[in-house]
Protein backbone atom coordinates (compact mmCIF):
# COMPACT_ATOMS: atom_id res chain seq x y z
CA UNK A 1 0.00 0.00 0.00
CA UNK A 2 1.14 3.50 -0.75
CA UNK A 3 -0.31 6.83 0.36
CA UNK A 4 -1.18 9.28 -2.40
CA UNK A 5 0.96 12.02 -0.86
CA UNK A 6 3.96 9.70 -0.70
CA UNK A 7 3.46 8.74 -4.32
CA UNK A 8 3.44 12.34 -5.56
CA UNK A 9 6.49 13.05 -3.42
CA UNK A 10 8.35 10.30 -5.27
CA UNK A 11 7.17 11.61 -8.65
CA UNK A 12 8.38 15.10 -7.73
CA UNK A 13 11.75 13.76 -6.62
CA UNK A 14 12.16 12.11 -10.02
CA UNK A 15 12.61 8.56 -8.74
CA UNK A 16 9.97 5.88 -8.03
CA UNK A 17 11.26 2.77 -6.24
CA UNK A 18 8.48 0.32 -5.29
CA UNK A 19 8.93 -3.41 -4.56
CA UNK A 20 5.34 -4.51 -5.25
CA UNK A 21 2.14 -2.91 -6.59
CA UNK A 22 -1.13 -4.83 -6.39
CA UNK A 23 -4.11 -4.02 -8.64
CA UNK A 24 -7.45 -5.52 -7.64
CA UNK A 25 -10.47 -5.28 -9.97
CA UNK A 26 -8.94 -2.59 -12.17
CA UNK A 27 -10.78 -1.65 -15.39
CA UNK A 28 -8.72 -0.38 -18.34
CA UNK A 29 -10.36 1.12 -21.42
CA UNK A 30 -8.32 1.93 -24.50
CA UNK A 31 -9.42 3.29 -27.88
CA UNK A 32 -7.02 2.78 -30.76
CA UNK A 33 -7.03 5.80 -33.07
CA UNK A 34 -10.69 6.65 -33.56
CA UNK A 35 -11.49 8.47 -36.77
CA UNK A 36 -8.17 9.14 -38.53
CA UNK A 37 -7.18 12.79 -38.47
CA UNK A 38 -5.06 14.79 -40.90
CA UNK A 39 -2.27 14.97 -38.31
CA UNK A 40 -0.30 11.73 -38.09
CA UNK A 41 0.66 10.63 -34.59
CA UNK A 42 3.72 8.45 -34.01
CA UNK A 43 3.51 5.78 -31.33
CA UNK A 44 6.57 4.72 -29.33
CA UNK A 45 7.38 1.12 -28.57
CA UNK A 46 6.95 0.36 -24.81
CA UNK A 47 10.72 0.21 -24.24
CA UNK A 48 11.31 3.57 -25.87
CA UNK A 49 8.34 5.11 -24.06
CA UNK A 50 9.79 4.09 -20.67
CA UNK A 51 13.25 5.37 -21.55
CA UNK A 52 11.86 8.79 -22.48
CA UNK A 53 10.19 9.33 -19.10
CA UNK A 54 11.92 12.03 -17.07
CA UNK A 55 11.08 10.17 -13.84
CA UNK A 56 13.21 7.13 -13.06
CA UNK A 57 11.10 4.07 -12.30
CA UNK A 58 12.03 0.84 -10.55
CA UNK A 59 9.13 -1.52 -9.78
CA UNK A 60 10.01 -5.14 -9.06
CA UNK A 61 6.53 -6.50 -9.72
CA UNK A 62 2.94 -5.45 -10.39
CA UNK A 63 0.38 -8.03 -9.33
CA UNK A 64 -2.94 -7.94 -11.21
CA UNK A 65 -6.10 -9.57 -9.88
CA UNK A 66 -9.59 -9.86 -11.45
CA UNK A 67 -9.11 -6.92 -13.81
CA UNK A 68 -10.54 -6.07 -17.24
CA UNK A 69 -9.21 -4.54 -20.45
CA UNK A 70 -11.56 -3.14 -23.11
CA UNK A 71 -9.90 -2.26 -26.41
CA UNK A 72 -11.66 -0.59 -29.35
CA UNK A 73 -10.29 -0.42 -32.89
CA UNK A 74 -11.75 1.80 -35.61
CA UNK A 75 -12.57 0.38 -39.05
CA UNK A 76 -11.86 2.96 -41.76
CA UNK A 77 -13.94 1.19 -44.43
CA UNK A 78 -16.97 0.48 -42.20
CA UNK A 79 -16.74 3.61 -39.98
CA UNK A 80 -17.43 1.46 -36.92
CA UNK A 81 -15.58 0.39 -33.77
CA UNK A 82 -14.74 -3.24 -33.07
CA UNK A 83 -14.18 -4.36 -29.48
CA UNK A 84 -11.76 -6.81 -27.87
CA UNK A 85 -12.48 -7.54 -24.19
CA UNK A 86 -10.22 -9.43 -21.77
CA UNK A 87 -12.04 -10.33 -18.54
CA UNK A 88 -10.80 -11.68 -15.21
CA UNK A 89 -7.13 -10.83 -15.79
CA UNK A 90 -4.76 -12.36 -13.22
CA UNK A 91 -0.99 -12.26 -13.43
CA UNK A 92 2.19 -10.34 -12.78
CA UNK A 93 4.40 -7.77 -14.53
CA UNK A 94 8.04 -8.17 -13.49
CA UNK A 95 10.97 -5.71 -13.61
CA UNK A 96 9.26 -2.56 -14.86
CA UNK A 97 12.07 -0.02 -14.96
CA UNK A 98 13.96 2.54 -17.00
CA UNK A 99 16.88 2.75 -14.56
CA UNK A 100 20.11 1.77 -16.34
CA UNK A 101 21.77 0.23 -13.27
CA UNK A 102 18.65 -1.87 -12.56
CA UNK A 103 18.37 -2.99 -16.19
CA UNK A 104 21.94 -4.31 -16.14
CA UNK A 105 20.72 -6.89 -13.62
CA UNK A 106 17.23 -7.36 -15.04
CA UNK A 107 17.36 -7.06 -18.82
CA UNK A 108 13.84 -8.27 -19.52
CA UNK A 109 10.45 -6.85 -18.67
CA UNK A 110 8.15 -9.86 -18.31
CA UNK A 111 4.35 -10.07 -18.41
CA UNK A 112 2.58 -13.33 -17.54
CA UNK A 113 -1.22 -13.29 -17.31
CA UNK A 114 -4.24 -15.56 -17.40
CA UNK A 115 -7.44 -14.07 -18.75
CA UNK A 116 -10.69 -14.78 -20.60
CA UNK A 117 -11.40 -13.45 -24.09
CA UNK A 118 -14.93 -12.01 -24.07
CA UNK A 119 -15.34 -13.71 -20.68
CA UNK A 120 -15.40 -17.09 -22.47
CA UNK A 121 -12.12 -18.39 -23.92
CA UNK A 122 -9.30 -19.02 -21.41
CA UNK A 123 -6.03 -17.43 -22.53
CA UNK A 124 -2.53 -17.81 -21.10
CA UNK A 125 -0.32 -14.99 -22.42
CA UNK A 126 3.40 -14.34 -21.92
CA UNK A 127 5.19 -11.22 -23.19
CA UNK A 128 8.90 -10.47 -22.84
CA UNK A 129 10.45 -7.09 -23.71
CA UNK A 130 14.20 -6.76 -24.20
CA UNK A 131 14.87 -3.45 -22.47
CA UNK A 132 18.40 -3.18 -23.85
CA UNK A 133 17.53 -3.96 -27.46
CA UNK A 134 18.37 -1.25 -29.98
CA UNK A 135 15.49 -2.44 -32.19
CA UNK A 136 12.96 -2.62 -29.29
CA UNK A 137 12.57 -6.36 -29.75
CA UNK A 138 10.00 -8.38 -27.81
CA UNK A 139 8.35 -11.79 -27.93
CA UNK A 140 4.83 -12.88 -27.10
CA UNK A 141 3.24 -16.31 -27.03
CA UNK A 142 -0.04 -17.71 -25.88
CA UNK A 143 -2.33 -20.71 -25.59
CA UNK A 144 -6.09 -20.42 -25.78
CA UNK A 145 -8.60 -23.10 -24.85
CA UNK A 146 -12.04 -23.99 -26.21
CA UNK A 147 -14.38 -21.17 -27.23
CA UNK A 148 -17.25 -20.64 -29.72
CA UNK A 149 -16.00 -18.69 -32.73
CA UNK A 150 -19.14 -16.54 -32.72
CA UNK A 151 -17.78 -14.52 -29.77
CA UNK A 152 -15.29 -12.72 -32.03
CA UNK A 153 -18.14 -11.21 -34.09
CA UNK A 154 -17.74 -8.17 -31.83
CA UNK A 155 -14.64 -7.30 -33.85
CA UNK A 156 -15.13 -9.08 -37.21
CA UNK A 157 -18.58 -7.57 -37.93
CA UNK A 158 -17.69 -3.88 -37.44
CA UNK A 159 -14.17 -4.09 -38.90
CA UNK A 160 -14.53 -6.63 -41.72
CA UNK A 161 -18.30 -6.87 -42.45
CA UNK A 162 -17.92 -10.58 -41.79
CA UNK A 163 -20.14 -12.53 -39.39
CA UNK A 164 -19.36 -15.99 -38.08
CA UNK A 165 -22.60 -17.99 -38.07
CA UNK A 166 -21.23 -21.09 -36.38
CA UNK A 167 -18.00 -22.83 -35.46
CA UNK A 168 -15.98 -23.84 -32.42
CA UNK A 169 -12.28 -23.47 -31.64
CA UNK A 170 -10.82 -26.46 -29.82
CA UNK A 171 -7.60 -24.58 -29.02
CA UNK A 172 -5.18 -22.05 -30.48
CA UNK A 173 -1.51 -21.30 -29.84
CA UNK A 174 0.91 -18.74 -31.22
CA UNK A 175 4.51 -17.60 -30.87
CA UNK A 176 5.63 -14.24 -32.28
CA UNK A 177 8.98 -12.42 -32.35
CA UNK A 178 8.72 -8.70 -33.13
CA UNK A 179 10.48 -5.35 -33.00
CA UNK A 180 9.86 -1.77 -34.12
CA UNK A 181 9.96 -2.87 -37.78
CA UNK A 182 7.54 -5.79 -37.84
CA UNK A 183 6.49 -9.19 -36.52
CA UNK A 184 7.16 -12.80 -37.53
CA UNK A 185 5.90 -16.02 -36.02
CA UNK A 186 3.57 -18.98 -36.27
CA UNK A 187 -0.07 -19.62 -35.37
CA UNK A 188 -2.06 -22.84 -35.15
CA UNK A 189 -5.81 -22.81 -34.74
CA UNK A 190 -7.65 -26.09 -34.20
CA UNK A 191 -11.34 -25.53 -35.02
CA UNK A 192 -14.31 -27.19 -36.73
CA UNK A 193 -17.63 -26.44 -38.45
CA UNK A 194 -16.80 -22.85 -39.41
CA UNK A 195 -19.44 -21.06 -41.48
CA UNK A 196 -19.37 -17.33 -42.29
CA UNK A 197 -21.74 -14.71 -43.64
CA UNK A 198 -20.68 -11.69 -45.69
CA UNK A 199 -22.49 -8.49 -44.75
CA UNK A 200 -23.50 -5.56 -46.95
CA UNK A 201 -23.79 -1.91 -45.98
CA UNK A 202 -26.92 -1.71 -48.12
CA UNK A 203 -29.97 -3.04 -46.25
CA UNK A 204 -32.22 -3.51 -49.31
CA UNK A 205 -33.74 -6.90 -50.14
CA UNK A 206 -31.73 -7.11 -53.37
CA UNK A 207 -28.46 -6.53 -51.50
CA UNK A 208 -29.45 -9.12 -48.89
CA UNK A 209 -30.11 -11.78 -51.58
CA UNK A 210 -26.84 -10.90 -53.29
CA UNK A 211 -24.76 -11.25 -50.09
CA UNK A 212 -26.52 -14.51 -49.26
CA UNK A 213 -25.38 -15.94 -52.60
CA UNK A 214 -21.84 -14.59 -52.15
CA UNK A 215 -21.68 -16.04 -48.63
CA UNK A 216 -22.64 -19.47 -49.97
CA UNK A 217 -19.93 -19.21 -52.63
CA UNK A 218 -17.35 -18.10 -50.06
CA UNK A 219 -18.12 -21.07 -47.79
CA UNK A 220 -17.94 -23.49 -50.72
CA UNK A 221 -14.85 -22.22 -52.52
CA UNK A 222 -12.70 -20.17 -50.10
CA UNK A 223 -13.33 -20.85 -46.41
CA UNK A 224 -11.66 -23.91 -44.90
CA UNK A 225 -14.42 -25.08 -42.56
CA UNK A 226 -12.19 -27.27 -40.37
CA UNK A 227 -8.61 -27.52 -39.16
CA UNK A 228 -7.51 -30.19 -39.63
CA UNK A 229 -9.43 -31.18 -42.74
CA UNK A 230 -10.40 -34.84 -43.16
CA UNK A 231 -7.30 -37.04 -43.66
CA UNK A 232 -4.98 -34.03 -43.46
CA UNK A 233 -2.55 -32.80 -40.77
CA UNK A 234 -3.22 -29.79 -38.57
CA UNK A 235 -2.36 -26.58 -40.45
CA UNK A 236 0.13 -24.10 -38.97
CA UNK A 237 0.39 -20.70 -40.68
CA UNK A 238 3.12 -18.09 -40.76
CA UNK A 239 2.64 -14.69 -39.13
CA UNK A 240 4.04 -11.61 -40.84
CA UNK A 241 3.03 -8.04 -40.23
CA UNK A 242 4.88 -4.81 -40.96
CA UNK A 243 4.52 -2.27 -38.16
CA UNK A 244 2.77 1.03 -38.82
CA UNK A 245 4.36 3.53 -36.43
CA UNK A 246 1.29 5.76 -36.80
CA UNK A 247 -0.92 3.14 -35.15
CA UNK A 248 -0.96 1.89 -31.55
CA UNK A 249 1.21 -0.88 -30.12
CA UNK A 250 -1.79 -2.97 -29.06
CA UNK A 251 -3.14 -2.80 -32.60
CA UNK A 252 0.24 -3.93 -33.92
CA UNK A 253 0.08 -7.03 -31.70
CA UNK A 254 -3.43 -8.18 -32.56
CA UNK A 255 -3.16 -7.34 -36.27
CA UNK A 256 -0.03 -9.51 -36.36
CA UNK A 257 -2.09 -12.41 -35.01
CA UNK A 258 -4.76 -11.66 -37.62
CA UNK A 259 -2.15 -12.08 -40.37
CA UNK A 260 -1.81 -15.72 -39.28
CA UNK A 261 -5.49 -16.28 -38.56
CA UNK A 262 -6.73 -15.26 -42.02
CA UNK A 263 -4.78 -17.94 -43.97
CA UNK A 264 -5.72 -20.51 -41.31
CA UNK A 265 -9.40 -20.21 -42.31
CA UNK A 266 -8.58 -20.09 -46.03
CA UNK A 267 -8.17 -16.37 -46.69
CA UNK A 268 -4.51 -16.59 -47.65
CA UNK A 269 -2.95 -14.59 -50.45
CA UNK A 270 -3.70 -16.19 -53.82
CA UNK A 271 -6.76 -18.10 -52.66
CA UNK A 272 -8.49 -14.90 -51.54
CA UNK A 273 -7.39 -13.07 -54.71
CA UNK A 274 -8.74 -15.87 -56.90
CA UNK A 275 -12.04 -15.81 -55.03
CA UNK A 276 -12.24 -12.00 -55.36
CA UNK A 277 -11.65 -12.32 -59.11
CA UNK A 278 -14.34 -15.01 -59.28
CA UNK A 279 -16.80 -12.79 -57.39
CA UNK A 280 -16.05 -9.90 -59.76
CA UNK A 281 -16.85 -12.13 -62.73
CA UNK A 282 -20.00 -13.34 -60.97
CA UNK A 283 -21.15 -9.77 -60.36
CA UNK A 284 -20.47 -8.88 -64.01
CA UNK A 285 -22.46 -11.96 -65.05
CA UNK A 286 -25.44 -11.12 -62.84
CA UNK A 287 -25.42 -7.52 -64.10
CA UNK A 288 -25.27 -8.76 -67.70
CA UNK A 289 -27.97 -11.33 -66.99
CA UNK A 290 -30.28 -8.72 -65.47
CA UNK A 291 -29.67 -6.34 -68.36
CA UNK A 292 -30.28 -9.25 -70.76
CA UNK A 293 -33.56 -10.01 -69.04
CA UNK A 294 -34.68 -6.41 -69.48
CA UNK A 295 -33.65 -6.51 -73.14
CA UNK A 296 -35.61 -9.73 -73.70
CA UNK A 297 -38.70 -8.25 -72.04
CA UNK A 298 -38.46 -5.18 -74.30
CA UNK A 299 -38.07 -7.43 -77.38
CA UNK A 300 -41.12 -9.49 -76.39
CA UNK A 301 -43.16 -6.32 -75.89
CA UNK A 302 -41.99 -5.00 -79.27
CA UNK A 303 -42.95 -8.29 -80.97
CA UNK A 304 -46.37 -8.25 -79.34
CA UNK A 305 -46.86 -4.64 -80.44
CA UNK A 306 -45.74 -5.49 -83.97
CA UNK A 307 -48.14 -8.49 -84.19
CA UNK A 308 -50.94 -6.26 -82.94
CA UNK A 309 -50.19 -3.69 -85.66
CA UNK A 310 -50.12 -6.42 -88.32
CA UNK A 311 -53.50 -7.76 -87.19
CA UNK A 312 -54.97 -4.27 -87.22
CA UNK A 313 -53.60 -3.74 -90.73
CA UNK A 314 -55.13 -7.01 -92.03
CA UNK A 315 -58.49 -6.18 -90.45
CA UNK A 316 -58.52 -2.75 -92.11
CA UNK A 317 -57.66 -4.23 -95.51
CA UNK A 318 -60.33 -6.96 -95.26
CA UNK A 319 -62.99 -4.44 -94.35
Amino acid sequence: SLKVSAFFKMVKSGFIDIPVISLEGADFKYNSDGIPSTVLKKYDMPQNFLKKLSTRIKIDSIEIHHSTILYQDYGVSTHKNGRVIFNDINGVISHLSNDSSYLRKHKYLDIAIRTKLYNTGNLQLNVTFDMQSKTDSFRYSGIMGYFPLTIINQITVPLSSLQIIRGNAVNCWFDVCADKQGANGRLTGNYHNLYIKLLADDTTIAASHKMKTLSSLANMFMVLNDNPLINEPLRTEEIYNKRDENRSFFRFMWRSLLSGLKPTIGMQKGREENFTAFITKYQHFTTWHRSGQKARIIKRENRRHLRKLVKESHRIKSS
